[in-house]
């Protein structure tokens, strides 16, 4: 009965949704049964499109690379892959905005990994972080009135700017004032996409087949189980009501201080697909260098900024994980502002935290020590204590056989480590977790001095997932700043040590 009436109407009712699922505006003209037919059509195409786009970018690798090897001009060599890497950001970065979903957050992970990717590829795919094609004025009134139980817009808000200030991957934020505390107070209106749950799940099982493929042909790290531990994160960032829970108590714990910034939800406007909360000011990090040129500042001023930057943001996440127990594991150039030449920082985006057992934030704590100390017996000790089991590569010495010898080995923390004299396991859990640049040792798991050519994660707990993501992500933040001196562990250390004493 659903599907009564007027076929023309239920035809290019699907036909939109075909085209566009966000684009589906009025659901009383569009009968359940069309609506769910279509959308199912739609996930079949963005299928079709994503493993199109995947075995064709595959392909032309695969030849790319067979003709450098046969190329016996380095010059030449070198040229092909520049233009091969230049073509292919560009073909990532439009199935990235096209797709939007899941692709779209993987892209920004991958914009912000400066330490491994080529410039090509970060240019591109940094971009992504909040220049995302947003919902129609239509569209963005209808969810709203669904989230403000029937109320219009201008009923709740003073003011609302229809235009967002920013859009990513499940969301976009809109500046808006409502009347709050007998004040008028300027806040920030985040509302999500409809759909974009059910269609990032969709999109993360074909990443996860992709993966496993990869894993198998042409990776010698694990790539499925992070993606694992990502879907089961990813309903909860789906729950604005969870988020805002998350954002207060993470506000709470650390408080303002180290002059961090960190938005409140607004009570009585928190959604499960809204989130109204108090709007932090500032400049989002990665409009920086732009700013700075466009003001002909000095790039020593750049540098002496961006370590400050690194070490409140080294303090914050300290102080996040080994206080509260807690981490917001989306800290990308995009979600941190700059306030005060630096010497302030707003946190934005608390859609990904993940909460740890205090077994977790104790054995963690003691790994940073064990780094910290450079005690190389600690070091192997806290790995296992974690659940980090590695194994030599082929023709590779274990740790086993060596410990004898590594049991005393523990070097003056103020000595720059150098690849030549770490062992294996420990040039892993630094390239890891820790993000100062270690001479000899490449954070680019295909480079020849990568320590993946010496061991590789045979189990990685789900749990340090994010653990691992934040510090990556954090990484290749003071690599894209130049600071690659900036050690996370040296940052993490006396917050580390603070968690064994309690």
């Amino acid at each position: 009965g659903h599907l009564r009436g007027d076929s023309s109407v239920v035809s290019s009712s699907l036909a939109i949704v075909l085209s566009n699922p966000f684009s589906v505006i009025n659901q009383q003209n569009l009968s359940g049964i069309a609506q769910e037919l279509g959308f199912q059509l739609f996930m079949i195409k963005r299928s079709l499109v994503f493993w199109t786009n995947a075995v064709s970018l595959y392909c032309i690798y695969k030849y790319t690379q067979a003709r450098i090897h046969l190329c016996r001009d380095p010059m030449r060599a070198t040229q092909l892959w520049n233009d091969y890497d230049t073509w292919h950001a560009q073909k990532l970065f439009t199935l990235c905005v096209n797709l939007r979903g899941f692709f779209l957050k993987t892209g920004q992970f991958f914009g912000s990994r400066g330490d491994f990717l080529k410039p090509a590829y970060v240019q591109c795919l940094s971009v992504l972080q909040d220049q995302v094609p947003p919902m129609s004025p239509q569209l963005l009134e209808s969810v709203l009135k669904d989230e403000l139980d029937g109320k219009s817009i201008h009923e709740v808000f003073s003011t609302f700017d229809a235009i967002p200030i920013g859009s990513a991957s499940i969301a976009q934020v809109h500046q808006a004032y409502i009347t709050y505390d007998n004040r008028i107070v300027k806040v920030a209106v985040k509302v999500q996409y409809p759909m974009a749950e059910k269609m990032m799940l969709h999109d993360l099982r074909n990443i996860r087949a992709l993966g496993a493929f990869l894993q198998k042909t042409e990776l010698n790290f694990d790539v499925v189980s992070p993606i694992d531990e990502l879907r089961s994160q990813l309903s909860q960032e789906f729950d604005f009501v969870r988020e805002a829970h998350n954002m207060n108590l993470i506000r709470n714990g650390i408080g303002r201080r180290d002059g961090i910034e960190i938005p409140q939800a607004i009570p009585g406007l928190v959604r499960k697909k809204m989130l109204v909360m108090t709007f932090v000011e500032g400049l989002a990090l990665n409009r920086l260098r732009d700013e700075l040129q466009v003001r002909n500042v000095p790039k020593s001023a750049f540098r002496v900024i961006s370590q400050r930057v690194l070490n409140k943001m080294g303090s914050a996440y300290g102080r996040m994980l080994f206080h509260v127990g807690m981490l917001n594991a989306d800290p990308h150039m995009g979600n941190v502002l700059l306030r005060r030449q630096g010497h302030e920082l707003g946190i934005l985006d608390f859609g990904q935290v993940k909460k740890f057992s205090s077994a977790t934030v104790q054995n963690f704590a003691r790994l940073i020590v064990a780094m910290h100390d450079r005690d190389t017996s600690a070091t192997i000790s806290a790995m296992q204590s974690l659940g980090i089991q590695t194994e030599r590569v082929q023709n590779a010495v274990r740790y086993e056989q060596n410990q004898e010898n590594a049991s005393n080995r523990k070097r003056k923390p103020t000595n720059r480590l150098h690849g030549d004299s770490l062992i294996a396991e420990e040039k892993l859990i630094y390239t890891m977790f820790d993000t100062q640049e270690i001479p000899g040792v490449s954070n680019d798991p295909f480079h020849s001095t990568s320590a993946m050519r010496e061991i590789r994660v045979t189990n990685f707990p789900q749990d340090l997932f994010f653990l691992l993501r934040t510090a990556q992500i954090i990484r290749g933040m003071s690599i894209g700043m130049n600071c690659t001196d900036f050690s996370l562990v040296k940052s993490w250390y006396p917050y580390a040590c603070d968690a064994l004493r309690t």
